[in-house]
């Protein structure tokens, strides 16, 4: 890729020709951003940018500093200082009503500029003293006004891209007269768009459709063609002559052409890159003045580096536009200088990957949460006994005599009651998961294992009320080589059993601090840095679990097949704090403190089934589940360059997932209840974008 890091190199001479500047400009229709480039080797640099949603469809350099801008969109003319690289708006309000397409712009004098209007076929004169605009003309017969071109401040020529005919207007009478008795380019339609003026007997003209370049005399209104060959499949548009060539733009790429007057021959003398539409075309300066400078002449000052947004988009887009507006020049000279890499380079050097590790302590505690709710499933097939009501006092139970409805003494009510009030229990665990790329998140995998212990209190009728403790440890890798990371957290737990009639709740409630290392390499051309932070925050995750166990229980005693549909919600909230990297030099992001949560749900049934042997009995369980899971806000990140003003959001991890859940387990328990149980499990969660493998092994003792 070409690019003009130094538009022209001067020094002192006497006699020096304006032409020696050789140098011109054109506009990007899309970003409303200015570029120059070098006459001879094509060279550019981005000068200036107006504000996004002018459209700008048209240049002229009035001089060595001033270069008048057209906005398509807004109607409105912008005056461009090219030594201090700043803009102001002329007009106070918009060139012609609502229907009005303005196209072309010539400036007269210091006072003056002439626009066209294409569908109202209007010269407008604007007051470059007031910014206010006026008609001074108007042509009948819809020749579609689209360019035009100044002799002097009194004598205008203007072309008409329907009518495909050169007009002469007279700025001081406001009349006109058709200079060509034949439209250019006759019996084809070339839709003429550029016009520049050669002397006072010459002009050329490009076709917007044919791709050819054309000479009239100014005299006769001859025409012939310029290019042996046009430039096929080329929208070009405007145009501007210097020393025998020409220079005309495609309207619909960043193609700038240099025509030789000569032969017609043309070639690409640049190729601007980003995904631009040009539209203006003007040389600086336009005139060629012999002067005997008492300075060097003035030069166009080296606009500061800019990143190319045209073809970047989401997290890229919102880091670019930051980095163009805030950082420094070193910093932003990193970017602006990629081409094809730049989507890869804005990916590895933002902060995105920073919420992987906020979501991975979020899924650890979701790994916790299963565990829990296993352990509360498991419960209801310890041994029990079914006892009369009036012949037994517990914890649970403090009343002895059961009252029915007619307030009669029922002897007989029996409840289930357990065969030991307390039970301990360890767990240990494990889990691996793979999430999908998605949003500027590269794909990446965790591996956790953990460890839980608790303590049981064991009531009537299966209730159960339970606290315990955790520590957790997960690893994470990035793909392609992008990072790495973990976290390591430290959870308090409570949960609890209830019944009414034929239905079960399990409540649970989990909380802790989770302190994270997120390392991530930022590698690319030119760049091989790693910046390193540590996330870290406090973590609170309820949940709840609702069955309907009428087809599974026979009240004390397990049936031996039974099924329990189930619906479960657990709610996983994080407040973390604000945090500094280190290591990637002037690439270390700052972040601000946030929430964010992930909410997960499942839907199922729990089957079961029960084998006795000699010493106890075997229950083997299973689970079928739909689960829907989506993060809120966990990969969105207000972050900045650090020591750069300002701030700029990333947004990943957004996508929900849709999951089916297969869980197999085997509780093994003997008849006696002092012998320890175990029970093994293993569950698996599967959709196209999310996968995730768990075992668990718990060993507990009832007291």
């Amino acid at each position: 890729m070409k690019e003009l890091k130094y538009i022209v190199s001067l020094g002192c001479s006497v006699n020096l020709s304006l032409a020696a500047l050789e140098v011109g400009f054109t506009a990007d229709y899309l970003t409303d951003t200015i570029y120059s480039f070098d006459l001879h080797n094509g060279m550019y640099a981005p000068v200036l940018t107006v504000p996004l949603g002018a459209d700008l469809v048209d240049l002229h350099a009035y001089s060595r500093q001033i270069l008048y801008a057209l906005g398509f969109n807004d109607r409105n003319l912008y005056a461009i200082d090219l030594e201090t690289n700043t803009y102001r708006t002329v007009t106070t309000a918009p060139i012609g009503d609502s229907m009005e397409l303005v196209y072309s712009v010539g400036v007269a004098d210091d006072t003056t500029a002439y626009v066209v209007g294409f569908v109202e076929n209007n010269i407008y004169a604007v007051n470059l003293a007031d910014g206010t605009s006026s008609t001074v003309l108007n042509l009948p017969g819809n020749p579609g006004l689209a360019n035009i071109a100044l002799r002097n401040s009194t004598l205008a020529y203007v072309t008409g891209y329907v009518d495909n005919n050169l007009y002469e207007v007279d700025l001081v009478q406001n009349t006109y007269r058709l200079v060509t008795p034949t439209p250019v380019g006759f019996p084809g339609v070339p839709s003429l768009e550029g016009l520049a003026l050669d002397g006072d007997n010459l002009a050329y003209v490009v076709g917007n459709m044919d791709g050819n370049l054309y000479r009239i005399d100014l005299t006769t209104g001859a025409f012939s063609v310029v290019t042996p060959t046009p430039i096929a499949g080329i929208n070009l548009i405007n145009l501007a002559l210097d020393e025998g060539a020409a220079y005309t733009v495609n309207n619909l790429g960043g193609e700038i052409y240099k025509i030789q007057l000569s032969d017609g021959s043309f070639s690409v003398l640049a190729n601007i890159s980003g995904g631009v539409n040009l539209t203006g075309m003007t040389l600086w300066p336009p005139a060629i003045v012999p002067i005997t400078p008492v300075s060097p002449p003035y030069v166009p000052p080296i606009p500061p580096p800019q990143i190319g947004v045209m073809n970047v988009h989401s997290n890229n887009l919102s880091f670019a536009n930051y980095l163009n507006e805030n950082a420094p020049e070193d910093v932003v000279s990193l970017f602006s200088e990629l081409d094809s890499a730049l989507t890869s380079a804005l990916e590895r050097a933002e902060p995105t990957r920073n919420g992987c590790v906020t979501y991975t302590s979020q899924m650890s505690s979701l790994a916790l949460s299963r565990l829990v709710h296993d352990h509360e499933r498991q419960k209801d097939f310890q041994h029990r006994s079914r006892q009369k009501r009036g012949k037994i006092s517990s914890l649970w139970d403090p009343s002895e005599l059961y009252v029915d409805a007619k307030d009669e003494i029922n002897p007989i009510k029996t409840r289930c009651c357990p065969e030991r009030s307390y039970s301990g229990w360890v767990a240990p665990f494990g889990a691996y998961s793979e999430v999908e790329a998605q949003s500027q998140t590269p794909a990446f995998t965790m591996g956790l294992g953990g460890i839980a212990a608790a303590f049981d209190f064991n009531g009537v009728d299966r209730s159960l009320f339970g606290v315990g403790a955790a520590y957790l440890y997960t690893h994470l890798h990035e793909e392609r080589n992008m990072g790495h990371g973990r976290v390591e957290q430290g959870l308090v737990f409570f949960y609890g059993t209830t019944h009414a009639q034929n239905w079960y709740f399990d409540l649970g409630l989990a909380g802790g601090f989770y302190r994270g290392l997120s390392v991530r390499k930022i590698s690319f051309p030119g760049v091989n840095e790693t910046a390193k932070s540590h996330p870290q925050g406090w973590q609170v995750a309820p949940s709840l679990e609702v069955g309907y166990h009428r087809f599974d229980l026979q009240h004390c005693v397990g049936a031996k097949f039974g099924a329990s549909p189930f619906v479960l919600v657990d709610w996983v909230a994080n407040w973390e704090q604000k945090l500094r990297e280190k290591g990637a030099g002037e690439l270390n992001m700052g972040q601000a403190s946030r929430f964010c949560s992930l909410l997960h749900g499942e839907a199922g049934f729990r089957l079961y089934e029960t084998a006795q042997w000699k010493r106890g009995k075997v229950v083997f369980r299973e689970k079928l589940a739909y689960s829907y899971q989506k993060a809120f806000q966990t990969g969105s990140i207000q972050a900045f360059l650090i020591g750069s003003p300002g701030h700029f959001i990333v947004d990943g991890l957004s996508k929900a997932q849709n999951l089916g859940i297969v869980e197999v387990s085997v509780l093994l328990l003997a008849n006696r209840p002092s012998v320890p149980y175990i029970d093994l499990w293993y569950e698996g969660q599967f959709g196209t974008e999310f996968q995730l493998q768990q075992i668990t092994a718990e060993i507990g003792k009832n007291f």
